[in-house]
């Protein structure tokens, strides 16, 4: 919708309003690198781009060896980002893979030039949660999920640093819910990286609460709890 109220403001106002992303000394940065899968294998068809929030600078999709390499203009008031297998608005989304997103403070203003080499993009796996209520019970069940997150932010600083932050990397997340008696039996479905672990803690009435480690080493993982 915001994209919609922003072309509706350049049809109308014409030649009196830039929607054109104003661009500092015509910079340019460029990105380079390889996707690879665990196996150290290139991933083809992957699309990489680079974009602000609200302007698209440049993309690519990686060639049979996994490959990417492109130029883009930089905005002067933006830190653009170069998106590895985006998910928002992107039908050549691979659902087999996660997504990793790069922030880099040293092209705000200036030329750079990006090399992020062998970048491994994680698979993923799908976690099935099934609850059911036995017949006649009057249990409840409260329950927590923790997994992680299918999406990377990685900070790059100027080249001087060499300091990478990995913090918002695939990071923990928590599902919290409840199962009443007369409920229904039901399925909760988890996209998580393939490899990590899945921890569920339940706990049924006020009874002591249980806690799973389970290992996500398939694409798909069932689990079903009886209360």
């Amino acid at each position: 919708m915001r994209n919609l109220y922003l072309l509706f403001a350049c049809f109308v106002l014409g030649s009196s309003f830039s929607c054109e992303p104003e661009i500092e000394s015509n910079s340019r940065g460029q990105a380079k690198g390889r996707l690879v899968d665990q196996n150290a294998i290139g991933v083809a068809g992957i699309l990489v781009r680079a974009e602000t929030p609200y302007t698209r600078l440049g993309f690519q999709n990686t060639d049979a060896e996994g490959n990417f390499e492109f130029t883009y203009l930089i905005p002067g008031w933006e830190i653009p980002e170069v998106q590895l297998n985006p998910r928002d608005e992107n039908p050549d989304y691979n659902s087999s893979f996660a997504s990793i997103s790069y922030v880099d403070n040293s092209s705000m203003f200036t030329t750079t030039n990006s090399d992020y080499g062998d970048v491994m993009l994680p698979e993923l796996a799908t976690f099935e949660l099934t609850l059911k209520a036995n017949a006649n019970t009057q249990d409840t069940l409260n329950f927590r999920v923790t997994y992680a997150d299918r999406f990377c932010e990685r900070y790059r600083f100027p080249p001087e640093d060499d300091v990478e932050i990995e913090e918002l990397c695939f990071v923990d997340t928590e599902f919290f819910g409840q199962h009443l008696p007369d409920d229904l039996n039901k399925t909760f479905d988890f996209a998580t990286i393939q490899g990590r672990p899945v921890y569920i803690d339940f706990r049924i009435n006020s009874g002591a609460e249980q806690n799973l480690v389970l290992n996500l080493n398939n694409s798909i993982l069932s689990y079903e709890i009886a209360h």
